[in-house]
């Protein structure tokens, strides 16, 4: 009868059992807060603008959102609109929609109004919006 030494780590034991696999490439678990702007916002020629614009708002709601425990519990959905004026600035930010609370609310706001003014247009994209401020609008949703 053979016996086989018990295996003390994984590469030990993927090398008794032959198990080669590749790591997983994704992460685990549900994503409990999504970002989404204005659907045409990545469609246009100056993507790459809006880009920047969407990372920062959600690097600056992640981070927000990491120091606050609490807040992140909440279910639901707010829905900002605001202007944004060709030198990267942003004029009359409101709350469209709330069905999570005010908190909640005043996080996604300073999650937009913290990190601006975003940087001024490209020539491009001012020639072809073709005035000086366009409206945006982002939905932050806890889930």
């Amino acid at each position: 009868m053979c016996i086989r030494d018990r295996p003390r780590t994984l590469a030990q034991a993927r090398q008794q059992q032959s198990l080669v696999g590749e790591k997983m490439k994704q992460e685990g678990g549900v994503k409990r807060y999504r970002l989404q702007s204005t659907p045409d916002l990545l469609a246009t020629p100056f993507g790459d603008y809006d880009s920047r614009v969407i990372q920062a708002i959600q690097q600056r709601w992640f981070s927000i959102l990491a120091s606050m425990p609490t807040v992140r519990n909440a279910r639901g959905k707010v829905v900002l609109k605001f202007d944004m004026r060709s030198d990267g600035s942003i004029l009359g930010l409101e709350v469209v929609e709330d069905s999570v609370g005010v908190i909640q609310s005043l996080v996604c706001q300073k999650a937009v109004s913290e990190p601006a003014p975003y940087g001024a247009w490209p020539d491009d994209m001012r020639r072809m919006i073709g005035t000086d401020r366009r409206e945006v609008r982002f939905s932050f949703f806890y889930n």
